[in-house]
């Protein structure tokens, strides 16, 4: 009898996690966001860690479509870094400040590391 409860329990919660997945599919359709943008400016030392989270998202949440790395005035270390990771991966790309704007304005989801405080 107890190992039915159980059972029932861990049905219910198998469930409510299924549920939960389909609703946030249906939230980020094929007009949520396109792009996860990170804008640098100056060194950060745990840029590496940053993008490859962002990678991790794109990969398993499929919600995002591309990584765009800002530069705002990034020193050397920290462009080198984003710019071996845009050749391991193909939808990192590194842009100036000047290619921000575009005509397509997608819903943005952010890294904001241009101020220390996180």
């Amino acid at each position: 009898m107890e190992a039915v409860i159980v059972l029932i329990i861990l049905s219910l919660l198998i469930l409510a996690i299924f549920i939960k997945n389909i609703i946030n599919t249906m939230e980020y359709n094929e007009n949520g966001a396109d792009n996860i943008f990170i804008s640098l400016k100056g060194h950060k030392d745990d840029i590496e860690f940053m993008l490859r989270n962002a990678v991790s998202d794109v990969k398993w949440k499929n919600r995002h479509k591309n990584i765009i790395c800002l530069d705002y005035g990034m020193d050397e270390e920290t462009k080198k870094i984003c710019s071996l990771m845009s050749k391991d991966y193909d939808f990192i790309y590194l842009k100036n400040k000047s290619e921000e704007k575009s005509d397509n304005k997608p819903t943005v989801w952010t890294y904001n590391l241009t101020s220390d405080k996180i």
